[in-house]
């Protein structure tokens, strides 16, 4: 049997966990930003989407992504640090 994650290694693992996330976010960002007209082109043969709606299906996405980043990574984070402080 494998020994408990101690508080320290959850803490590690839930920042690793929130900044590989934010790497993801900022690639989608980046991609969003760089490749627009592509992603566009890619996406509408899908699905009948104005340029208008892609824009506000992708911020609204990017926006509920960041929110559980906060939730399940961060929040839980600042929680530990702050545990062990007091």
């Amino acid at each position: 049997m494998t020994p408990a994650m101690s508080t320290r290694q959850l803490g590690e693992w839930l920042l690793w966990c929130a900044l590989l996330n934010y790497g993801a976010l900022l690639v989608w960002f980046a991609l969003f930003r760089g490749a627009h007209a592509a992603l566009y082109r890619w996406l509408s043969g899908w699905f009948r989407l104005t340029p208008e709606r892609f824009d506000q299906l992708n911020f609204a996405a990017m926006t509920f992504y960041k929110v559980l980043i906060l939730g399940l990574y961060l929040l839980p984070y600042l929680a530990l640090r702050l545990a062990r402080l007091g």
